[in-house]
């Protein structure tokens, strides 16, 4: 069920993709970032890692001990994923990029500057609610090489361009941003976003397939081919989706 949203973020209300282009088109060719969240109610711009937080908190637990918690976890997924690297991490930067690629909560946030991958992933599944596509300026990205310091001491939002570490982080045109504490929202300068409204997300996901913005191109692989064949063959008669689609964790970004 949708929950009310207040925040003090700028919105513009989409109903149609000649709207979401319109927006996009204004803004200047270089330097935006997007982020698309497929429940606007639900989905706050806090990391992964950080989502855990309320739950510790309530149990009891200081922030001290999630901060701990947060980098063990790392440091155990290197020990254990060292086997599996195709790439193997240069620095903590590098291995924390890696880890939420995969899956492990970390206090990275995804981002894309194609602002049709964004879109794809607000309306991707589900349609019972209001999506979003939130969007900022931003030209200050580092490569992981570039960063002598330790990611659990930035003082500021960093910005880390990792797209080279997978085929999936290329075909999203992937940047992640950090912050110094991963339990609060995302916040910075130029903030805004883009509501799309609960009825027009069938047919934004519809005009994206036709773009060829589907998850054969966006997750290379097995999963990406079978997700995209199973739109194509089974979903594309009906306005709603099936609960269990894309819970393979591709979502969890």
């Amino acid at each position: 069920m949708c929950r009310g949203y207040n925040s003090g973020v700028e919105e513009i209300a989409i109903t149609s993709f000649v709207d979401f282009h319109n927006v996009v088109d204004v803004l200047a060719q270089n330097g935006w970032m997007f982020r698309g969240v497929p429940d606007l109610a639900n989905h706050h711009l806090v990391p992964s890692a950080g989502r855990y937080w309320p739950a510790l908190r309530d149990a009891g637990r200081t922030k001290a001990f999630f901060f701990k918690a947060e980098k063990e976890a790392l440091v155990r997924f290197q020990l254990e994923a060292h086997p599996y690297f195709a790439h193997v991490p240069r620095n903590v930067w590098e291995l924390m990029a890696i880890a939420q690629h995969h899956g492990l909560p970390t206090r990275l946030l995804d981002w894309s500057n194609n602002p049709l991958v964004a879109l794809y992933f607000a309306v991707a599944r589900g349609f019972e609610c209001d999506a979003a596509v939130y969007f900022f300026p931003y030209e200050r990205w580092f490569t992981p090489e570039m960063r002598s310091d330790d990611p659990f001491t930035v003082s500021e939002v960093v910005g880390l361009a990792v797209s080279h570490l997978t085929p999936r982080l290329t075909a999203q045109a992937g940047f992640f941003t950090l912050q110094p504490d991963p339990t609060e929202q995302f916040e910075i300068l130029g903030l805004r976003r883009m509501r799309i409204a609960a009825s027009s997300r069938h047919e934004l996901r519809e005009t994206l397939f036709g773009y060829n913005v589907n998850e054969k191109a966006l997750f290379p692989g097995l999963d990406g081919v079978a997700g995209y064949v199973k739109q194509l063959k089974f979903l594309d008669w009906t306005n709603r989706l099936p609960h269990d689609y894309g819970d393979s964790g591709a979502f969890d970004r």
